[in-house]
């Protein structure tokens, strides 16, 4: 849980005199850049994200859980998944996740890279950067209440050819989304709370599956299919490495929340750590039990 004010207060080294690297004279203040809140005529509000709390919000921005990898081991094999989840996160997730400590901790202000390429490259780069990234997330989180209700939808009618109905289909999709909107406007530490519940919940059947799993695994390596099918013509790598990616990404979005940690310089490498071997732990552990189970290539598909 949070700490209370008064221990952040005492604790938080922070310096919030606002350092310029660029000319930001017609920009609006930043949170770090007001000395002193309370002679603005508003009660200071003090960083307040712990460890725990950005751990889940960066667990939630990079990954989720498994959900959405059974297509790189359906386009490439176990056996390449395995070795991609091995291999990426040296030179893909934690160049992120160190980026994203080194320039949260620096300017610990709201808005992340979009803050980062402005300050750093000029506003017409921060103007493209904000363009592209507000793109970006059009399309990407319009996958997720769709993917939620796909899952869900697998487990409640599991082993039948039942589906929802269009209603409640689209139903259980705003909902997710108004869920999401409602938790972001009630702040940061809401949001941290809600995400390491979330996490316990999405994690929980696949600590599961994989302790029930695994110990056949290791007794039988030999037998480990690896999922791989060598009768199949052809694998679609620019899928494989596509999914790979997008699903050891986004831990840059960790430092969009930069001005509610407290003391950043040490929770932001901490939290990240953490994070990063959370979500590799999350796609190899399943996979590793999954693909002694199920061989054929063609049945890992999402859902």
């Amino acid at each position: 849980m949070a700490k209370s004010d008064s221990s952040t207060a005492k604790s938080d080294s922070r310096d919030y005199s606002h350092v310029n690297t660029s000319d930001t004279s017609d920009s609006p203040p930043s949170p770090s850049g007001v000395k002193d809140a309370k002679s603005q005529g508003f009660a200071a509000h003090l960083p307040h994200l712990n460890v725990w709390q950005l751990v889940g919000i960066t667990y939630f921005s990079a990954s989720g859980g498994p959900f959405g990898f059974e297509e790189a081991i359906g386009s490439g094999g176990g056996a390449a998944a395995l070795l991609g989840i091995a291999f990426l996160p040296f030179i893909w997730s934690i160049p992120l996740a160190l980026m994203t400590a080194e320039f949260a901790t620096m300017m610990p202000e709201a808005g992340g890279h979009i803050i980062w390429v402005d300050r750093v490259l000029g506003p017409y780069c921060g103007t493209l950067n904000s363009a592209f990234s507000a793109f970006t997330n059009a399309f990407d989180n319009a996958l997720y209440p769709v993917m939620f209700v796909d899952y869900l939808e697998e487990a409640v009618w599991a082993y039948t050819k039942r589906d929802f109905s269009d209603e409640v289909d689209i139903g259980l999709r705003v909902f997710t989304v108004l869920l999401c909107v409602a938790l972001n406007i009630k702040g940061a530490d809401i949001v941290g709370d809600a995400s390491m519940l979330f996490g316990v919940l999405v994690l929980s059947p696949f600590v599961v599956m994989t302790a029930m799993g695994l110990a056949p695994v290791l007794t039988d390596l030999d037998g480990l299919g690896m999922g791989t099918d060598e009768s199949k013509d052809s694998y679609r790598w620019g899928a494989f490495v596509a999914v790979m990616l997008w699903n050891t990404s986004g831990f840059d979005n960790a430092g969009t929340c930069a001005s509610e940690v407290a003391n950043p310089g040490t929770t932001y490498p901490k939290a990240l750590a953490i994070a990063v071997i959370l979500v590799m732990l999350s796609y190899a552990a399943p996979t590793l039990v999954g693909i002694y189970y199920i061989t054929d290539m063609e049945e890992w598909e999402d859902g």
